[in-house]
């Protein structure tokens, strides 16, 4: 029987909290506890125990992120005994909005906020341990977790200047290339361009640059594809790496904004995340098989693109 019994691990600063869990899941048949009061032993269950859920508090050890980190690990397969698929549930007392934002990236099943009551414990053990939530590829998640340790170190602060878009000197433009997110990317780099990163422009932070054209690659990746009548399994992976382009970039505008609220730039950008979003959900909803409307995603999103990222609106708001 002892091999029927599913682990369940909470992780959380508080022995309080840990405790209560405990005298939760006493009561529940077939599922026994472990317990974790620090990062660094959290990680050592992971390792060696298989684990069927995982609750966790996203502030351990009195750092905002480290729960988030360990969430996404765990999402990265980075624990050699306990699968990266399986449900998490954040119990938390209160976290930033760009933390909870971050966390449901990496498709958290549920968001429970202190005091919690027993009933609600139980319940979402049972649903979530019953209907796992659909989950993206591993390929998503590792890029996420990349991307977040890339930018944890390339992070620089903007620059206070009231000012939108700067226009660079030609030896100064920003570079742009491919690189490992897109791996079936044959024929796609001579290609017409559907949208446009007008030359010799920067927003002055070196990341949104990077991001912003790096959403204009793939997304005319995207409408080479559809337009080119390319299999659909090319077109799954450019629609995927659009998606992803479009999560990257939501993400670095958000951080960005609240580094920097003050920005004309930021706060324009910040305002268009809502329209962005909805086109990212669209996007993902398509069937492929029977593309005609992607057209119109496509459509929706070089309006997007227009009206953001233009050559037009960047002349209006240099000065």
């Amino acid at each position: 029987m002892a091999e029927d019994v599913l682990k369940v691990l909470i992780v959380d600063n508080a022995p309080l909290m840990c405790d209560f869990v405990h005298s939760v899941v006493a009561q529940m048949d077939g599922l026994t506890l472990l317990r974790a009061n620090s990062y660094r032993t959290a990680c050592d269950i992971l390792a060696s125990e298989s684990i069927a859920i995982l609750l966790t508090e996203l502030n351990i050890d009195a750092q905002a992120d480290l729960g988030l980190a360990l969430i996404g690990r765990l999402r990265a397969d980075e624990f050699a005994a306990t699968s990266a698929r399986i449900p998490i549930i954040v119990c938390s007392s209160g976290a930033n909005r760009s933390l909870v934002r971050d966390a449901l990236l990496f498709d958290v099943a549920d968001f429970l906020i202190k005091p919690i009551s027993t009933d609600i414990v139980q319940a979402k053990l049972v649903q979530h341990l019953a209907q796992p939530k659909e989950l993206k590829s591993q390929a998503f998640y590792q890029k996420l977790q990349r991307y977040r340790a890339q930018q944890a170190e390339e992070k620089q602060p903007l620059h206070n200047e009231s000012r939108a878009w700067v226009v660079l000197p030609e030896q100064d433009k920003p570079e742009f290339t491919a690189d490992d997110e897109s791996d079936d990317s044959d024929a796609l780099y001579s290609m017409e361009e559907f949208i446009r990163w007008p030359d010799y422009v920067s927003t002055g932070n070196v990341v949104l640059d990077k991001h912003l054209q790096r959403l204009s690659f793939h997304v005319n990746g995207l409408h080479y594809a559809y337009k080119h009548r390319r299999p659909l399994a090319v077109l799954t992976k450019e629609r995927e790496n659009v998606c992803q382009a479009m999560t990257f970039l939501a993400q670095v505008v958000s951080r960005s904004y609240a580094d920097n609220a003050s920005d004309p730039l930021l706060q324009h950008l910040q305002q268009s995340l809502d329209t962005l979003n909805d086109l990212n959900k669209q996007l993902l909803a398509l069937d492929l098989v029977r593309p005609q409307k992607l057209a119109e995603v496509l459509r929706d999103i070089s309006h997007w693109w227009l009206a953001t990222c233009s050559r037009q609106f960047m002349e209006k708001t240099q000065h």
